[in-house]
């Protein structure tokens, strides 16, 4: 389990000057999506408010929560700004970042806040935030109490034909879309999303269930997928319809 650290970045002066404070993992996992916590003290600041944050290449930063604020994630900078603060002393933020599998090692997360004071634009520049990124856990691992509890359920069924393996079907789109994109809907790695195309339509699969239950105790887990997803089947990386399915294990078993 990931530890959590807080960072407050403080400034000189009196406290009616704003202050932000950063909650997030200190060891992140590559290939994975984390959330990260922004909480702003705006103090007697009023008005216009900015904060940028500057991310490592590669790292995708996706809105959540930003509490009124312009969210915007572009050449890898966040930009939150309030041309009007909320009525209140503290703002809470949300916003999932995205680490590519092929990233790891330190890196950092340089902040800064830009606010009016008197009628005079000043800007205040932060601590880095410092953090590691960690290689891939054994997949064998990762999925092992998903797995025990399917074993340990009474209605699971065997598996129809070790080619035939079944997934998760995220999407349909008439134009390809990134796949981290999806990975931070469903909050899923993205390098388990396939990207396939069928009946003229981009679609996206996650996965690899060895049985249709399989697959549909994953969706009932993950909330984000409810009434969202469905499962698919694929013989031999090719998608195939149900029925099909059944056929194949037929001349199987012949």
């Amino acid at each position: 389990m990931l530890l959590l650290f807080v960072s407050l970045f403080c400034f000189d002066g009196l406290l009616a000057q704003p202050q932000i404070k950063m909650i997030i993992g200190e060891n992140l996992q590559n290939g994975e999506i984390h959330e990260a916590k922004l909480y702003v003290i705006k103090g007697e600041t009023e008005g216009n408010l900015l904060i940028t944050q500057k991310y490592p290449s590669g790292f995708i930063v996706n809105e959540q929560n930003s509490a009124g604020a312009l969210f915007s994630f572009s050449e890898q900078e966040l930009r939150l700004q309030w041309l009007n603060l909320p009525d209140r002393d503290t703002i809470f933020l949300e916003y999932a970042i995205f680490i590519p599998d092929n990233l790891s090692g330190p890196k950092k997360i340089s902040s800064q806040l830009t606010y009016m004071e008197d009628e005079v634009r000043k800007t205040q520049v932060t601590k880095d935030i410092d953090i590691e990124v960690l290689e891939p856990i054994n997949a064998s691992e990762k999925g092992s109490q998903s797995i025990q509890e399917i074993k340990e359920s009474p209605e699971i069924e065997k598996p129809l034909n070790s080619k035939v393996e079944f997934k998760i079907q995220l999407g349909a789109f008439s134009n390809e879309i990134p796949k981290e994109q999806l990975a931070i809907q469903f909050g899923i790695p993205a390098n388990d999303i396939i990207y396939f195309k069928h009946k003229g339509l981009h679609k996206y699969a996650f996965g690899r269930f060895k049985t249709k239950y399989e697959a549909q105790q994953y969706m009932k887990k993950n909330a984000a997928m409810t009434d969202k997803t469905f499962v698919v089947a694929f013989l031999n990386n090719k998608r195939i319809e149900m029925d099909e399915v059944i056929e194949n294990t037929i001349e199987s078993e012949e």
